[in-house]
Parts: C-alpha cells; sequence; structure tokens
C-alpha cells in the first residue's frame, strides 16, 4: 500500500513538472485572453475552469487576473476570478498535503531560515497571519503558496479564510490595470499602474519586516 501510494505520488509529480513546460511554452497573455473571448457568452465558465486547472501547473495567476479586467471589467471578474481561485486553491492546497515533503524540499531548499520556521510552525494562529501576509505580497508565487500550504500543518478553514482575504488588495489592482488597459493613454490607466507598483512596494516591505521578525509575536496558545 505504502508503495502504491508513493509510486502515485511520483506520477502525479512527473504529471505537475511535464504539464508545467508544455503549457509554459504554448500559452500566454494574448493567446489566453483571445481564447476565453471566442466562448461569448459561456466565456466566464471557460475562464473560471481553466482558473482552476492551469495554476496547477504554474501558470503565472497575474496574466488571469489581467485578463479578467479586460474581458469582464472589475466587479464582473472580481466575482469570475475569487471562484477560481477558491477552486484551485483547494485542490492544490490537498495536492500539496498529499504529495508531502519530500516533493517540496526542492521548492523551500533555498528559501532564508526565518519562513522556513515558519512554515514548520505548528500553531494556527501564527500560520494563519503567515499565509495572509504571503498572499498579499504579489511577487510571492500564488502557485507555489498553494502547494506549500499543503505541506504545513495549517487547517483548510484557515487556508482558504487567509487565501481569500490575502489575495483582494492584489486582485482588485490588477483587475483594474487590465480594465484601464484597454486605453494606455488614459490617466485612469496610468494610476492603475502606480497603485499596482505601490501594492508591490508596500506588501513586499510589510512581509520582510513581518518574516525578519526576532520575535514571533503569533507564537501563543490560542488558536484561530
Amino acid at each position: 500500500m505504502k508503495n502504491l501510494k508513493n509510486l502515485t505520488k511520483i506520477i502525479i509529480s512527473l504529471l505537475i513538472l511535464i504539464g508545467s513546460i508544455f503549457i509554459i511554452k504554448i500559452a500566454s497573455f494574448e493567446s489566453l485572453r483571445n481564447w476565453v473571448n471566442e466562448f461569448g457568452n459561456s466565456a466566464p465558465i471557460v475562464y473560471i475552469l481553466l482558473y482552476t486547472i492551469l495554476p496547477i501547473f504554474f501558470f503565472p495567476v497575474p496574466i488571469f487576473v489581467l485578463v479578467a479586467g479586460i474581458l469582464f471589467g472589475i466587479w464582473k471578474g472580481f466575482i469570475y476570478t475569487m471562484i477560481g481561485c477558491i477552486l484551485n486553491s483547494t485542490i492544490m492546497f490537498y495536492l500539496g498535503r498529499f504529495l508531502g515533503q519530500d516533493f517540496f524540499e526542492k521548492l523551500i531548499l533555498k528559501i532564508q531560515t526565518n519562513l522556513k520556521k515558519r512554515l514548520l510552525h505548528s500553531e494556527q494562529k501564527s500560520l494563519f497571519y503567515l499565509f495572509f501576509i504571503l498572499r498579499l505580497v504579489p511577487l510571492v508565487s500564488y502557485n507555489l503558496i498553494n502547494y506549500v500550504a499543503g505541506f504545513t500543518k495549517i487547517s483548510y478553514l484557515n487556508y482558504i479564510i487567509t487565501t481569500i482575504l490575502g489575495i483582494i488588495p492584489g486582485m482588485l489592482v490588477f483587475l483594474n490595470t487590465g480594465d484601464k488597459s484597454l486605453n494606455t493613454n488614459s490617466s485612469e490607466f496610468i494610476v492603475s499602474i502606480f497603485l499596482l507598483i505601490a501594492l508591490i512596494l508596500v506588501s513586499t516591505i510589510f512581509a520582510k519586516i513581518y518574516i525578519n521578525r526576532g520575535n514571533d509575536d503569533f507564537d501563543n496558545n490560542s488558536n484561530i
């Protein structure tokens, strides 16, 4: 039984690796936008399905959000993206939990010690705040967070809550940038770019301060 489980892990890992290489080579911002747009009234459903599946193979999620802003506008794009995100995060979280530590050792090998310690923490409140902060930073891979979360001891409920809350600022900023990119000469587009830069800078600085803190203020016995 153990050998069968290990074999399944190897097969899934290989499928993710091969699928990632294939999708990254053939997929792009333009191809995704054009392909989804071709489905007309069914475009939202196709978009949600693609958002649910493609990030498993490390397709860049910001591309999805920009496409949603262009095709659906800010608010409809927000709804469709949030649905896709919840479905995708759930699948990737449980994939990570099934694949376990062996699959992720190489993925987290080069990250700094403070972050490793926090990821290996067992206290739910500490993990809740950590993943919430990681979700706020657009430069941190959405795909990698989903998998790594499954490896940690964070509960699914806490994780999905941090995901929903943490992606809202970035999602709105990227959706707004996509929406305004239809007119790149407008002042609204310029403002959207400034907002995007501000989000990246502020969230990155905040995350670094939190992760590099010597004492973890959230290492208490209380749980969320």
